[in-house]
């Protein structure tokens, strides 16, 4: 596993160094169950309610805004929280980029104690979803250009 961080590292710092990723935009957090192929062979009829939505395997990655190009991403079991993988996401993203960035994530990322922890320990910033109205709708409308810019979201 080892290896295959430090070869995910080293492309995204040679992607850097082409000028392929825009260092002073944002970079996009996300996460996506991957159903396993013994859950998908299996007859509806042996999956049990609790079971039919279980996910085995979920991937986090972090991308580049601008380019959409992917910094590195990880696989880890689907019980593992988000916490737990950003805590891990966020120093190697930052060795990619040799420098501090604004994460873009959605609701899922968004905990106080986190986003906190997060800027502290790596020096990273989280831009969030806000409610955008009263009645409790959720905006992710929100446009940054660089890192220095406050967002102007609607």
């Amino acid at each position: 596993m080892h290896d295959s961080l430090d070869f995910q590292s080293a492309l995204g710092q040679r992607l850097v160094a082409l000028g392929q990723i825009t260092l002073d935009h944002p970079v996009n957090i996300d996460a996506h169950p991957i159903k396993t192929y013994s859950r998908k062979a299996m007859k509806h009829a042996f999956i049990t309610p609790e079971d039919h939505h279980g996910k085995a395997i979920r991937t986090f990655y972090t991308q580049d805004q601008a380019s959409q190009q992917p910094l590195i991403a990880l696989a880890a079991y689907s019980g593992t929280t988000v916490s737990q993988v950003t805590h891990r996401l966020a120093p190697l993203t930052r060795a990619i980029l040799g420098r501090d960035f604004l994460l873009v994530a959605d609701k899922e990322w968004y905990g106080g104690q986190l986003i906190q922890e997060l800027h502290a320990q790596y020096g990273v910033s989280v831009l969030t979803p806000v409610k955008s109205s009263p009645k409790g709708s959720v905006t992710d409308s929100c446009a940054m250009t660089s890192v220095t810019e406050r967002p102007s979201c609607r």
